[in-house]
């Protein structure tokens, strides 16, 4: 086993690995509560229910819909929403399509949207419309 550093910051009895957990895509990770729980609500959103089935073809419409605009695998998809349905959808959907997920706060200032949108070097940006008008003042988006 490599022992990597920061295993040394670790507390007594903590393992270093989270075997026997199988290795797998946290992006499947609804898969197979879909196939056993098809209609149990896997998120609730003010009056509204999501079954595990519903919410994993709504990832794959994403998926799909980042693919078809050219994302692929390893590119960075951000995303800067409020705390909604929409947000799930956006994440697994953007790790359904191989991207890596990038998760923006919707609370940042300018400086610190302008920053983190500069350094993160995002492929695509997923943004609620109120934020629209920040990121086209300094160029950061194409409609």
């Amino acid at each position: 086993m490599v022992e990597y550093p920061w295993y040394k910051s670790y507390d007594k009895g903590v393992p270093y690995s989270l075997e026997p957990y199988p290795r797998s895509l946290y992006s499947m990770s609804l898969q197979r509560p879909r196939e056993k729980c098809r209609s149990i609500p896997s998120c609730i959103f003010k009056d509204r229910y999501f079954s595990y089935k519903e919410a994993s073809r709504l990832f794959e419409v994403m998926a799909s819909a980042l693919i078809a605009n050219g994302v692929k695998q390893g590119d960075r998809v951000a995303t800067m929403l409020l705390n909604t349905p929409q947000q799930l959808i956006a994440a697994f959907g953007a790790m359904r399509a191989g991207g890596i997920y990038v998760l923006f706060n919707p609370l940042y200032n300018e400086d610190e949207l302008v920053h983190t949108l500069t350094t993160v070097d995002a492929e695509v940006i997923i943004v609620w419309t109120c934020f629209m008008p920040v990121l086209r003042r300094y160029s950061l988006v194409r409609s």
